[in-house]
């Protein structure tokens, strides 16, 4: 019968199910997590990737309260992945011809973070910066999109073959979404108070990023 051959589903199914693999993953995330190299990146891609979703989730409760309307939210946003899609495909060309991962990534936080930081600045100023304000957040698409297929290229050149690229993946998704989940609960938290103090709040991980 097909579940007593060795390579059989049932068997897969049971491997799968064993809790000496379940260790065995936990033991290789953990072991990954303690290469400075990765854990450096792992903390970069979570603090700027986790926020920057956030940001686009709560995106018009943090503009909206300076004078922005639900059109203009929309106009940045769309703006937003328009750039993030040019940048995708502008740096997915560089790295194919010069394999640079180290050089994308740093530029890539660095000037993501210098966007994020000018668009903390002109929000506040109200509707009649919304020119900037669209500029700010095209950039910062631009340069945050490339980001996730870059680190897992990234991470897989600087720990193969001792890890496996779907843990490495996994363990910066899984950072991405902590830090996401608990950049909302914090921000949500803190437009209850002061939508300035949550748009700096939520713009100071991304810049936590970039400086990591």
């Amino acid at each position: 019968p097909p579940s007593e051959k060795p390579g059989g589903l049932t068997t897969e199914f049971v491997r799968e199910a064993d809790p000496a693999m379940q260790a065995g993953v936990l033991h290789v995330s953990l072991n990954a997590l303690a290469h400075p190299g990765f854990r450096t990146l792992w903390l970069a891609f979570s603090c700027s990737l986790g926020t920057f979703n956030t940001i686009t989730t709560l995106f018009e409760e943090l503009i909206k309260p300076h004078g922005f309307t639900d059109d203009d939210a929309s106009n940045c946003l769309a703006s937003t992945v328009v750039c993030g899609l040019i940048g995708a495909g502008f740096f997915a060309v560089f790295l194919d011809r010069t394999h640079k991962y180290r050089l994308v990534l740093r530029c890539c936080f660095l000037l993501s973070g210098a966007s994020m930081m000018a668009f903390a600045f002109v929000v506040p100023l109200g509707r009649t910066a919304l020119p900037w304000v669209i500029l700010t957040l095209s950039l910062a698409g631009f340069f945050l999109t490339p980001v996730m297929p870059t680190a897992f290229e990234a991470s897989a050149a600087l720990m193969s073959p001792d890890f496996g690229e779907a843990v490495l993946s996994g363990l910066l998704m899984m950072g991405g979404q902590v830090v996401g989940v608990a950049a909302t609960l914090g921000i949500t938290l803190a437009l209850r108070f002061s939508a300035t103090f949550a748009l700096w709040m939520s713009v100071g991980f991304i810049v936590l990023g970039a400086a990591v």
